[in-house]
This record gives structure tokens, C-alpha cells and sequence, in this order.
């Protein structure tokens, strides 16, 4: 998949192709993304300067599409974890009525 793009442009591209670019806009501005399509690997390394060690390492060696495939479903689960805390909100709510 490279084709000789930098790591952050097939990253960018990824999520663009699941259209999933949301994940981005969640994570950065649109200079961040500006940078992190201009960014090789290392450049993607210090955008996500700050993260978990574990995720740094696989930013380390793994593909844009494990990278992708990773990111998304940390924000599928973020979102699955909303759902289930207002769901015990309301159900809290209705019951203290």
C-alpha cells in the first residue's frame, strides 16, 4: 500500500478510505492533519507524542491500516461506553423518581 507516500499520508488515506476521516477531526485540527499527511513515520510519532506507550510502539512498526483498524475501534468502544453510562443515567433518573 505504501507506493513511496509517507507513513502519515497513508494513514490519512486509510481513514479516508473507510471513511472514517471523524476519527482525525477528533484527534487534531486542521493543521494537525495538514501535518500529519506531510509527516514520515517518525513525524507520526511525535503527533501522537503523549499516547500510551503500547500505542507508540505499534505506531512504531505496525501498518496505516492496523493503525487504522486500531484507532477506530478505540473509538467505537469510547462511544459504546457513552451509550451504556446514559443509558444507567436515565435509568438512575427514572428510578430516584
Amino acid at each position: 500500500m505504501s507506493d513511496g507516500k509517507l507513513f502519515g499520508l497513508q494513514l490519512y488515506e486509510e481513514f479516508e478510505r473507510r471513511y472514517r476521516k471523524d476519527v482525525l477531526t477528533g484527534l487534531f485540527n486542521y493543521a494537525g492533519i495538514q501535518q500529519l499527511k506531510a509527516a514520515d513515520r517518525d513525524g507520526v510519532l511525535k503527533l501522537f507524542k503523549g499516547s500510551e506507550y503500547a500505542f507508540l510502539q505499534r505506531l512504531k512498526r505496525d501498518s496505516a491500516e492496523e493503525i487504522a483498524d486500531l484507532l477506530i475501534k478505540q473509538l467505537e468502544r469510547k462511544a459504546e461506553d457513552l451509550k451504556t453510562a446514559a443509558m444507567f443515567l436515565m435509568i438512575a433518573s427514572a428510578a430516584a423518581r
